[in-house]
């Protein structure tokens, strides 16, 4: 296990890493995952650049449903300013499906490809697409919801295929309390899947705790 610190960095770089597919960072609120999520990426897009000494697009997908709460509203200019530097391209995805058809839709597919893209944040991507639009068709069990969770998987995927690294990070909401309504357990479900599914397949797993990004899987070079 390898602990890195980007507290109190001016410039905000990770030391060199060797890209390879799919980073996935996690952490709870406040944790500093938003900040590494693009450190790593611009440091990713470094690397390819001089690895293919061409510009490589370096993209963002916002997945918060902004309302009109103040809270939401400072929280996105507070994003906003924190990645201006870094010449984000930024895509608004707040939902993948039309939930009246089903199968996957090609939202993704805006997205510039053969790039590094940051998505953040998959835990409200989540929760968008199960109480957003009409109600999600369960399965018979209460919390059978693998269906659904592969066919959000699999946009994960697709995405993460026509892209030369793509880094995904999400909430940590696994320790905080001990009971929760069935629709938060629904959520909390579907979120642990793809968690799973992702940190299988992923290069690095990273969790994000207290300024400190700490490698679960893989790690600096």
């Amino acid at each position: 296990m390898t602990s890195i610190s980007w507290a109190n960095s001016e410039k905000r770089r990770l030391p060199w890493f060797r890209p390879r597919g799919i980073t996935l960072i996690i952490g709870g609120s406040g944790s500093g995952k938003s900040v590494l999520g693009e450190m790593w990426s611009d440091t990713c897009r470094r690397h390819f650049m001089s690895k293919f000494n061409k510009q490589i697009p370096l993209s963002y997908i916002a997945t918060l449903a902004v309302g009109d709460d103040p809270e939401s509203k400072a929280r996105v200019r507070r994003h906003r300013a924190q990645r201006a530097d870094y010449g984000f391209t930024t895509y608004e995805i707040p939902l993948l499906f039309d939930l009246s058809e089903e199968g996957v839709t090609t939202a993704f597919d805006q997205v510039e490809g053969n790039g590094v893209v940051l998505l953040d944040c998959l835990g409200n991507l989540v929760a968008n697409q199960m109480f957003a639009g009409e109600p999600i068709k369960w399965g018979s069990e209460s919390l059978d919801i693998s269906p659904w969770s592969h066919d959000l998987s699999a946009a994960l995927f697709r995405l993460a295929r026509s892209q030369l690294h793509t880094i995904i990070v999400s909430n940590h909401i696994f320790s905080d309390a001990i009971s929760y309504d069935e629709a938060t357990m629904r959520y909390r479900g579907v979120l642990g899947i793809l968690h799973q599914q992702l940190a299988e397949v992923s290069d690095q797993v990273v969790e994000a705790v207290y300024g400190k990004g700490i490698f679960w899987k893989g790690g600096i070079i």
